[in-house]
């Protein structure tokens, strides 16, 4: 039996060397720990449960940027570690709040930003720790990774933006047909788009209610492309509400497509239009056969020749008016004269195509054409641009024999030339000794005479000053007729007007007994207009006249009335009442007619040329207005007009020359008259104010003195026997001595026609005064001559023209330079941003819009007489009839010169300040 007591002596150094067996194997594994964490990439941190560092390795340290070694980190709690970290971190609080937190199980990875832009990807997962759980956190860097995973999505969407943009449906599908993306166009409901990834097309059928043989058909396009390295294309129909949708449709295999990746890439184009417009045009073939034919009947029924002529004149359609011309041509031979006038109508025809085709815009001619036996006939022909599919310009021509029209215009305007011929030699023959008649009745009253003799002179200046009334009613008829009565546009004050107009009339009406009144409108301010003071007062005085003679007892008044007023214009009523006569119901009708008198021995009885209100009617119609009557036989009649006249301020008051004030003392002047009588009354009145006179009967004997003499002005009769007045001047203006050829030409005329005026000065001549004339505006003519620079005939150079001329303006102002300056400030300062909005116009080829904008600031270019702006606004401002308009280069070109010229203008003016 052993002792018990001997077992336990042999234990202790059993312990002990297991002991340190144990430890030294834990030291071992410490170390085997160590060099397995020091060799991962990641960096690790091993907490035990208090959170203090059990291991670290380096890389923990180096990722972090920390300052110390790995070992140095053991022992340390997690404070102490983001204290040292803080200055790497970009959110230390945001750290330390997590390490602090206890959340029990795998912590997901998070992203841990460093300042210095780096980003850590953190995993956190708790460990057994003997009976305790400590955390393993390990760190790596994903920088690289997610610059790469922002890049993706940056790209990602980019191409998703783009596609959702795109106007083509675009789908993308997985290997099991599930969808991946479909862009807005694919499915327009925002609701229906997002449920639809990860669903197949069949389950979109399904909740949606298509059919399903929909997704039937296009699983076995999906199957095609499958199997083929082309892409698969196929049309199909889409029924919805209303009717069918049509679709060219694709299934593309994505090289590179894996598991779980997009695999297929779908596309589709709404084809629907093109598919009806296709239906349309195979059922509307035969339509439009049968239309082309039934146009073509249309065309030849149609007399007037109607042809398509190309660029070289070729004829590539005509109807059969067109083609009966060329067969009737055909049946004779025609002579050498027709062939020569043949080549000139071609040369004519072509001009107005190439100016068809040059322009864009419609041609209005009357075109001559010659037939084979030398008969000439006259078309009205429209020539406009016909743009053909191919986009070729072609010229449509419809030509109207106008012959028998033709034949009847040239005779009315032979008519209406003798007729202003006649007019013009009745108005010569009849103002000539006018002249003489009241020129020496006016020098004869300047005499010591009896009161009889005064009596006489009076009587003699009364008739001869109511024959040249009646003249000249005769002549404002023959105007009208013409077209040629043309109205001024000055300022003056509209009641002082009108008291003028009864005033002449007031000893008339006293002599009568009768009460004669004016009444105008009552206003705040002087009513001071822009309209033609004259032919208003013409018009006043015949109604004023014919109320006062068809008056025998009562009254007559003129009244106005302001109907309305905006800023810019008065609206005024006038009315000439009285209580006369009267006029029946059967000759109202007819009052106005020319020649026209009431009743039968209105003549006789009352006098007159029964011209007084047709010539008013008419002035008040170019007013604006409508002339009208209120009469009833035995109560009196009211004549009445409506009319707008603008708004002006006061002009500035106008220094007017005394009457001979001796200016004219000293000069010497060539008159040049053949009647004997006219030059005796021009003569007495220049020697009366000291003017030296030389007299010249003819036009030849006026040159020669021209020749041989030197003259300070010339009075110049039209019509004289050898050479005109007219021819005279031509003569004289050719002179190899500028000096001579300068000397100032006032023309003096029994013409009172514009025309005629006007082609006086084209003759060189500078002014021109009509006969019978006063002879303070003889004087004012001449000394306004001589008060001009010298130089101005035709034959000498004239300056370049300014890129403005105030003169117009001037002139409507009637010297108020308020008037003036307002003007010229408005332009200023609403002329840029017309320029601007054009010139937008005009960049945009928006040439509707840049036609409206000329038209409007066109009356502000023709007041300021800018004119290197108007050929480019004859252009610019017609409609363009055609779009996209074939002239645009010439548009453009126009709009560049207007552009420039009124900027210019714009450059100058404020000087006018």
């Amino acid at each position: 039996m052993s002792a018990p007591s001997s077992a336990p002596l042999a234990s202790p150094p059993k312990t002990k060397q297991t002991l340190q067996q144990a430890r030294a194997e834990a030291a071992q594994a410490n170390e085997h720990l160590a060099a397995l964490a020091s060799g991962l990439r990641e960096g690790i941190l091993l907490l035990d449960a208090d959170q203090r560092v059990l291991l670290a390795n380096e890389q923990f340290c180096s990722m972090l940027g920390l300052p110390i070694l790995a070992s140095q980190c053991l022992g340390l709690h997690t404070s102490q570690l983001t204290a040292m970290m803080q200055p790497y971190l970009a959110d230390p609080e945001a750290y330390a709040a997590e390490l602090a937190s206890r959340p029990e199980g795998h912590i997901p990875s998070t992203l841990l930003p460093l300042r210095d832009g780096r980003t850590l990807e953190r995993d956190a997962r708790p460990v057994a720790l003997g009976d305790t759980t400590g955390w393993l956190l390990s760190y790596r860097d994903a920088t690289q990774q997610r610059q790469a995973d922002m890049q993706r999505d940056a790209q990602r969407k980019f191409y998703e933006t783009i596609l959702d943009e795109v106007p083509v449906e675009i789908a993308v599908l997985d290997e099991q047909r599930r969808y991946v993306y479909v862009n807005p166009q694919a499915v327009p409901d925002p609701e229906h788009r997002a449920w639809l990834p990860g669903r197949t097309l069949a389950e979109y059928c399904a909740r949606y209610g298509f059919p399903l043989e929909l997704a039937h058909a296009r699983d076995r396009m999906f199957e095609l492309a499958e199997a083929s390295a082309e892409p698969v294309s196929w049309d199909d129909r889409t029924p919805v509400p209303g009717g069918e949708v049509h679709h060219q449709r694709q299934f593309k295999l994505l090289s590179g497509a894996g598991k779980g990746l997009p695999y297929m890439l779908g596309s589709g184009l709404d084809v629907t239009a093109r598919v009806q417009a296709e239906e349309r045009s195979q059922r509307s073939e035969l339509e439009r056969r049968e239309q082309q034919e039934f146009m073509q009947q249309v065309l030849d029924t149609i007399p007037s020749p109607v042809y398509v002529r190309d660029a070289a004149g070729e004829v590539v359609f005509g109807n059969g008016a067109l083609f009966k011309l060329d067969e009737q041509a055909a049946l004779f031979a025609p002579t050498e004269q027709v062939l020569r006038a043949k080549e000139r109508e071609a040369a004519e025809y072509a001009a107005i195509d190439a100016q068809v085709l040059a322009t864009g815009r419609e041609v209005v001619a009357e075109e001559r054409s010659t037939s084979p036996t030398g008969e000439e006939r006259w078309f009205y022909t429209i020539k406009r641009p016909l743009v053909r599919p191919n986009g070729t310009t072609q010229v449509l021509g419809v030509s109207t024999d106008i012959t028998a029209l033709k034949a009847a215009q040239l005779a009315a305007e032979e008519a209406a030339k003798a007729r202003e011929n006649f007019l013009a030699n009745m108005s010569h023959e009849i103002r000539t000794p006018m002249n003489g008649v009241l020129g020496m009745a006016a020098l004869l009253a300047k005499t010591r005479l009896s009161p009889q003799q005064q009596e006489f002179v009076r009587t003699i200046r009364s008739s001869g000053t109511h024959l040249l009334g009646v003249l000249n009613d005769v002549l404002d008829v023959s105007k009208i007729h013409s077209g040629k009565l043309e109205m001024e546009s000055v300022a003056f004050h509209l009641h002082d007007s009108m008291q003028q107009a009864v005033a002449t009339l007031t000893l008339q009406a006293q002599e009568k007994g009768l009460v004669f009144g004016f009444k105008p409108f009552a206003t705040d301010e002087a009513p001071w207009v822009l309209s033609d003071p004259f032919r208003l007062n013409q018009i006043l005085l015949n109604l004023l006249s014919n109320a006062i003679k068809f008056t025998t007892s009562g009254s007559v008044w003129l009244r106005s009335f302001l109907v309305d007023e905006t800023d810019e214009e008065y609206l005024v009523r006038f009315t000439v009442q009285d209580s006369g006569i009267g006029i029946g119901p059967e000759a109202l009708e007819r009052i106005f007619e020319s020649f026209t008198q009431a009743y039968a021995d209105t003549t006789r009885r009352y006098g007159g040329t029964g011209l007084g209100l047709t010539i008013s009617r008419a002035l008040v119609t170019q007013l604006g207005g409508e002339l009208s009557v209120n009469s009833k036989l035995g109560q009196g009649s009211t004549f009445s007009f409506t009319i707008p006249l603008l708004k002006t301020e006061q002009p500035a008051p106008i220094t007017v020359d005394a009457f001979d004030t001796g200016q004219l003392r000293g000069i010497r002047v060539l008159l040049a008259e053949d009647n004997p009588i006219n030059r005796t009354v021009a003569r007495l009145h220049l020697l009366q104010w000291g003017v030296e006179v030389d007299e010249a009967e003819d036009g030849r004997v006026a040159l020669e003195k021209l020749l041989e003499n030197t003259y300070d002005v010339v009075l110049m009769d039209i019509q004289m026997p050898y050479l005109s007045g007219i021819e005279v001047t031509q003569q004289l203006r050719q002179l190899p001595d500028a000096a001579r050829a300068a000397v100032p030409v006032l023309a003096l005329t029994a013409n009172v026609f514009r025309s005629d005026n006007e082609k006086y000065l084209a003759a060189g001549m500078d002014d021109y005064l009509a006969k019978p004339f006063a002879e303070e505006h003889l004087y004012a003519k001449l000394l306004n001559l001589l008060r001009q620079p010298a130089g101005t005939g035709a034959s000498l150079p004239l300056p370049p023209p300014p890129a403005y001329d105030l003169g117009r303006l001037h002139q409507e102002a009637r010297g108020n330079k308020a008037f003036v300056a307002g003007m010229v400030n408005s332009f200023l300062t609403h002329m840029p941003p017309s320029l601007q909005k054009i010139r937008a116009a005009a960049e945009a080829c928006d040439w509707l819009l840049v036609a409206e904008l000329v038209h409007h600031i066109k009356p502000n270019l023709l007041t300021l007489s800018i004119e290197g702006a108007i050929a480019a606004m004859h252009i610019l401002e017609p409609t363009p009839t055609l779009l996209p308009t074939p002239d645009e280069p010439a548009r453009q070109l126009a709009t560049a010169q207007l552009l420039a010229a009124v900027e210019a203008v714009l450059l100058e003016l404020p000087s006018e300040l």
